[in-house]
């Protein structure tokens, strides 16, 4: 352990003192949070951003916006979040790179998924999937496909539109079948239907056989867990979501918090256990009014900005109706 941790700082330090590439960046940030180190992600993409304004350098500028994006949302900062992504999209609109594309769009469609803007989320990962579509088949761009994918998928499932979720999953399906949350994800279904219990089950078991990280792992404890109450085992139930709180508050992911908090006061109270569903219901209580605050604040900075690129957009077509139909009666004279 101590090797890999030597090695790790080692690299780090090394590209600290050179313009790092865009792909070492990426890097880098991906195992801070696979540590659920963020701050130190977050710390490494603001001193990159400012090598490469330095350097004018409007990919690395874009790059270091659209991980500041992800991470604060991770930490439940989506306002801080979704103005990241406005000054991604400012630098990656004049560069031609769908990969850029498609990663602003999938940040999108991750925000206002976040603030339950559920359409507006399925608008922008189709988006994010046309530009990844056509960004060749590297192994990048490839797991970006993925991902865009999940939350699509993700986000039908939460909003119960079972037909296009079964659409989503069986392309999931022949594109990654060995990931976790695929299988996570087919279980979450079942649970929220109170039905075919071995299905569920064998699902969650091949998501842990699939060894899931960070909030994928979370997020199968939660499911287990909610298996386990569907079949009365309330002991196995509050493990599953202790283990599942554990992993998020690593994290700082707030919203996941509030939701091992609501699930444990839930057990406890099938267990007649008052006291302890007493003190989770107040540990509920003040995350919950914690994340409504931030989301309604953010929610608000969403509608304003989508309202106005809808108003953009029709601006637009209007010029363009109008300098049309200017050339055609041009010709008619």
């Amino acid at each position: 352990m101590l090797k890999k941790s030597f090695i790790i700082l080692s690299f780090i330090l090394s590209i600290l003192y050179r313009s790092q590439t865009l792909d070492e960046l990426d890097g880098m940030t991906e195992v801070y949070t696979e540590q659920t180190k963020y701050q130190e992600a977050i710390d490494l993409n603001i001193e990159s951003l400012g090598k490469y304004k330095d350097e004018k350098n409007k990919k690395g500028i874009a790059v270091a916006y659209l991980n500041l994006a992800d991470l604060l949302r991770n930490l439940n900062q989506p306002k801080q979040g979704l103005e990241n992504l406005d000054e991604a999209k400012k630098y990656i609109n004049s560069i031609k790179d769908n990969v850029l594309k498609g990663r602003l769009y999938f940040q999108y469609a991750k925000s206002y998924s976040h603030l339950d803007i559920e359409g507006e989320a399925n608008i922008n990962y189709n988006k994010a999937i046309q530009y990844f579509g056509k960004a060749g088949n590297s192994e990048k761009v490839k797991k970006y496909l993925y991902q865009a994918y999940i939350g699509k998928w993700a986000d039908f499932e939460y909003t119960k539109a079972i037909d296009s979720a079964v659409v989503t999953q069986n392309k999931c399906l022949k594109l990654f079948p060995n990931d976790p949350m695929v299988y996570t994800l087919i279980a979450y279904r079942y649970v929220g239907m109170n039905s075919h219990f071995d299905t569920i089950k064998s699902n969650l078991d091949k998501a842990i056989s699939l060894s899931p990280k960070g909030t994928q792992k979370g997020t199968t404890l939660l499911t287990l867990g909610d298996y386990y109450t569907l079949i009365d085992d309330f002991p196995k139930a509050l493990d599953c979501y202790f283990q599942a709180l554990e992993v998020f508050q690593k994290i700082g992911r707030k919203i996941s918090i509030r939701d091992c908090y609501k699930n444990i006061r839930r057990t406890y109270l099938l267990l007649k256990d008052k006291e302890k569903a007493d003190e989770y219901s107040r540990k509920f209580k003040e995350v919950n009014d914690e994340v409504v605050k931030i989301q309604k604040e953010s929610s608000m900075y969403a509608v304003k900005k989508i309202v106005q690129e809808k108003e953009q957009e029709e601006q637009k077509k209007e010029i363009n109706y109008t300098l049309l139909l200017d050339s055609s009666l041009c010709h008619l004279y």
